[in-house]
């Protein structure tokens, strides 16, 4: 089957047009970073360029072989830019989670992007994957909201820590402290911020986009 839809269909770079490979290495390396580390929040690309026509064929067209190209693409430039973080995150066993949709959304869907995404992305960094946080209450979705403050209203304690509260590791004991929470895009960073409170005041956590 994927012989036969490599031919009627072939894997071309969304860059370029060349086939063979989603992002070709010179589109790769060609690609604008934003590097956004603000309030450990971190932003790699911008929305604007050709990584949102990946995210919207993923989202909406359900071509989940983008995947492992996405994770692959961001743990190169993590490695390559930010590479003491990296090492950081290794070093003190940070675990990373995503930001969950609503079971509604998911079922509809299949899967979850920012999911299938950070799970790829912790292999490739050496991290442990964990789903941590549920999503329970159904929102509009944020990009039909435009006004900063609607979108943060919007995000108002949609989000509690998945139970048991005990992680932390084989032997439990207390809620996980060290945490990188993925999410596919950031805007207002109402989203992620709404995520990051639910959390212990004394975790340190990093929020991590793939865009912006």
């Amino acid at each position: 089957m994927s012989l036969i839809l490599d031919l009627f269909y072939p894997v071309t770079c969304y860059g370029c047009g060349q086939k063979g490979e989603y992002l070709c290495s010179r589109c790769r390396s060609t690609l604008p970073l934003i590097g956004l580390h603000h309030q450990r929040i971190i932003s790699l690309y911008p929305y604007s360029s050709f990584i949102k026509y990946l995210l919207v064929d993923l989202k909406y067209h359900f071509v989940t072989d983008l995947v492992f190209q996405l994770a692959q693409t961001i743990s190169q430039d993590l490695i390559k830019y930010f590479p003491n973080l990296v090492d950081y995150w290794q070093q003190n066993h940070f675990v990373l989670t995503s930001i969950p949709l609503h079971f509604l959304k998911q079922n509809w869907r299949g899967f979850n992007q920012s999911s299938l995404i950070s799970q790829e992305l912790a292999k490739l960094l050496k991290l442990d994957y964990q789903e941590l946080i549920i999503r329970h209450q159904f929102t509009s979705p944020q990009a039909n909201l435009k006004d900063p403050s609607a979108r943060r209203a919007n995000m108002s304690s949609v989000f509690a820590i998945k139970p048991p509260l005990s992680r932390g590791g084989p032997e439990g004991g207390g809620v996980l402290t060290n945490l990188i929470i993925f999410d596919d895009v950031y805007t207002t960073g109402a989203t992620l911020n709404s995520a990051i409170s639910i959390f212990p005041k004394n975790s340190e956590i990093y929020g991590l986009t793939l865009a912006a």
